[in-house]
């Protein structure tokens, strides 16, 4: 159910805060966020690619909610560090 889906993505931002971690370390570049176009492309592809499916502001919403829990999960794991 959603309550997984979040889950998933909030230990998605755990690790990618170990992964972006790593490579400061390595001097391989920084945290890099991507620019806020991306993420309105991101949101409205279900109403530009989809316009037949029946559920397109559902899959947007769960495209935003998996944003919001990996960042969460991001930064749950810098406060801990």
């Amino acid at each position: 159910g959603v309550r997984e889906f979040l889950r998933q993505h909030f230990c998605y931002g755990r690790g990618a805060y170990h992964y972006w971690r790593a490579r400061a370390h390595r001097n391989a570049g920084g945290l890099r966020v991507e620019p806020a176009s991306f993420y309105q492309r991101m949101i409205s592809f279900p109403f530009t690619v989809s316009k037949d499916h029946p559920n397109r502001a559902g899959i947007a919403s769960l495209l935003v909610l998996s944003q919001f829990a990996n960042a969460a999960g991001f930064f749950r794991e810098r406060l801990r560090r």
